[in-house]
């Protein structure tokens, strides 16, 4: 593929993703001005969900992308028809948990129905990712958008009459709802229940890297937001609002990233064009990062009101922007060239120094009676951005040995010529 179709379709994944990313932020915004420090709890639940979300996908939306990308016909049928299914199967198991927790007075309403939403949450990844495979990117923005749209049109309507951390994630499953009626018919999803115990092993087989490298880096992105929102920490309001800055910082790169995985398996990660294009984004990084540091306290007040920590923690969060992209970077192109045992490896490593971290800045911020001074939310924060730098020396480490390699093995036919 040239580098002007990935442009193009960079453009378009990229507006699919603001239209989400845009209604998450909006939504977000509303919440923390009705909630105040409960939008920690919002930011928990909602992490939470993602986590639950990558469970149920079990790491096949890069699989199908990939699939369906080297079809020529772009069907894909025989990974994600018995993938939606067993999606939605294991998101009605974690509401039917769900539920009985709720009955039981264990769970709040508002983690019910974040459990609910993963039904529509499976066939958005779904279709999503047969409709990328397909390098259709422009139909995803009319489903994106239309979603967002209702979810804002819902979270005022909401508010208006009803107040509670259950208000917001109902407005965001009613435009997932819809998100997912639109994608699904656009990708002609079709349903097929796993003919045998033989095909869900296989599928598992098959996903199993993808399904680890994709819960590691979700639970390493979730778990300190998890963490200071679900203990009620000084500061985890300001830390779920930094870290929707930190999202919308990703958007660019991520597009990016995702619009030009279906060509790389035709190698265009190896070309100079693409190490320009790549140079550029890190520029893109770097001063994004600049202007969060500067300006934290400015724009963490007006979209969030005066949280605490808010603006300290944003610039916290701040430095791994440039971490985050070159982390897209390497975990791309090694996927791409088989490697995703590797990047799966190097998640589960970040992961783990990330939870044990966070865990125990909280032992000993509550140990210490520091928790409500904020610190042990600064502390996380500066877990969560060490933990994104771990991952990319590691990463680079097995880029540059699959690249030597590539070499001997090139080096290898040639001799043999």
């Amino acid at each position: 593929m040239a580098t002007g179709a990935i442009r193009a379709n960079t453009i378009a994944l990229l507006a699919g993703r603001v239209a989400a990313a845009l209604t998450a932020f909006v939504v977000a915004v509303i919440a923390a001005r009705e909630l105040g420090e409960d939008f920690g709890q919002f930011g928990a639940i909602v992490g939470a969900g993602f986590v639950a979300n990558t469970l149920v996908t079990f790491g096949t939306d890069t699989l199908i992308v990939r699939a369906v990308s080297r079809d020529p016909r772009g069907s894909g049928g025989d990974l994600a028809a018995p993938s939606l299914a067993l999606q939605l199967g294991l998101g009605m198991f974690f509401t039917l948990v769900a539920g009985l927790a709720y009955l039981l007075g264990i769970a709040s309403g508002a983690v019910l129905i974040q459990a609910a939403l993963l039904a529509p949450q499976a066939v958005i990844t779904v279709a999503g990712s047969v409709l990328r495979g397909r390098q259709h990117m422009v139909q995803m923005v009319t489903g994106n958008a239309v979603g967002g749209v209702v979810s804002v049109i819902a979270s005022l309507a909401l508010f208006a009459s009803r107040t509670g951390v259950w208000v917001p994630i109902l407005a965001l499953g009613v435009g997932q709802v819809v998100t997912a009626m639109i994608n699904g018919r656009q990708a002609q999803l079709k349903l097929r229940i796993p003919a045998s115990t033989h095909e869900i092993r296989s599928l598992i087989r098959v996903t199993s890297a993808f399904a680890v490298m994709v819960i590691a880096t979700t639970v390493s992105g979730q778990i300190t937001m998890i963490v200071l929102g679900g203990f009620g920490v000084a500061g985890a309001a300001g830390f779920a609002g930094a870290m929707r800055f930190l999202e919308a910082a990703r958007l660019l790169p991520a597009s990016a990233y995702g619009a030009a995985f279906p060509a790389m398996a035709d190698r265009v990660h190896r070309r100079p064009a693409y190490a320009d294009w790549s140079r550029r984004l890190l520029y893109y990084a770097a001063a994004v990062t600049v202007t969060l540091i500067v300006f934290a306290g400015p724009l963490s007040s007006a979209a969030f009101g005066e949280l605490i920590h808010g603006p300290r923690l944003l610039q916290i969060l701040a430095l791994g922007i440039v971490p985050i992209v070159l982390r897209l970077r390497l975990s791309f192109e090694l996927i791409a060239d088989g490697k995703e045992g590797q990047v799966a490896r190097a998640a589960v490593a970040t992961a783990v120094f990330i939870v044990v971290g966070s865990f125990l800045a909280l032992s000993i911020g509550l140990a210490s009676d520091d928790s409500a001074s904020g610190a042990v939310a600064q502390v996380t924060a500066a877990v969560h951005t060490a933990g994104t730098v771990l991952n990319v020396v590691v990463l680079d480490q097995f880029n540059r040995r699959s690249k030597s390699s590539n070499a001997e093995t090139a080096a290898r036919v040639e001799r043999h010529r």
